[in-house]
């Protein structure tokens, strides 16, 4: 027995008319997510020629002790890098993600402000998701097993958790090591009409607390001994 046996439902439908308008805590959307290397890449670029900014040539190679110190290097404009910076190169995948958290405090004032120094980035509109991976099946034999997956849908892992299929979600794990800082943008944010059921997405919020350190939430840890009791032995 899993999760979602135990909740009265895992999904909802959200209105047509607004699911699009703005991201919403447990709201599911496809997004670009980087895959974690053991040790970053970087474009090593130079100009291609000392007169033009916007031709480079130079290799993908993994981080080196070197990297992120000033570089005597022409700047390239149309990557913008500044003196310690470096160009990262990342293998990416468009998952389905949900998302965890998106309410930040802005202040109008400290805007204005911002807007004057040119420093946007101090108070922006974000939200964080927690990607969707899928488990093993005949059509997907790089998934999790299914002894990780039954162990995943009992909450025995503090880092996973199960999403069953429906509909156009196929069936998969949020994985909460691996959340994700994103830009709401149409072309990086692609919303779609369902979001996890508000007691889904409390049990949740619960394990995410956890991660950073809240006390054991004692019903969560019910729940979780009695899910542990149905797995086989």
């Amino acid at each position: 027995m899993g999760i979602e046996q135990v909740l009265k439902a895992f999904y909802i439908d959200l209105p047509a008319a607004t699911f699009r308008k703005a991201p919403l805590v447990g709201q599911f959307f496809w997004t670009v997510i980087p895959f974690l290397e053991k040790l970053p890449w970087i474009l090593d670029a130079q100009r291609a020629d000392p007169t033009e900014h916007r031709i480079i040539q130079g290799e993908v190679r993994a981080v080196n002790p070197t990297d992120f110190r000033p570089k005597s290097r022409l700047p390239i404009k149309v990557l913008q890098l500044r003196e310690t910076e470096e160009f990262l190169v990342q293998r990416s995948k468009k998952r389905l993600a949900v998302v965890v958290a998106g309410e930040w405090t802005v202040f109008d004032d400290v805007a204005a402000l911002l807007r004057q120094r040119g420093q946007h980035h101090l108070q922006e509109s974000s939200v964080i998701v927690a990607p969707l991976y899928g488990v093993e099946s005949p059509e997907h034999s790089g998934g999790f097993p299914p002894m990780m997956t039954a162990k995943i849908q009992s909450l025995q892992y503090r880092q996973f958790f199960h999403c069953p299929r429906n509909g156009s979600i196929r069936e998969g794990v949020l994985r909460l090591d691996r959340l994700q800082a994103v830009r709401p943008h149409h072309l990086s944010l692609e919303p779609i009409q369902i979001a996890l059921h508000p007691e889904a997405l409390a049990v949740l919020l619960t394990m995410i607390r956890g991660l950073f350190g809240a006390p054991p939430d004692e019903t969560f840890i019910a729940l979780r001994d009695i899910l542990r009791e149905t797995l086989p032995v």
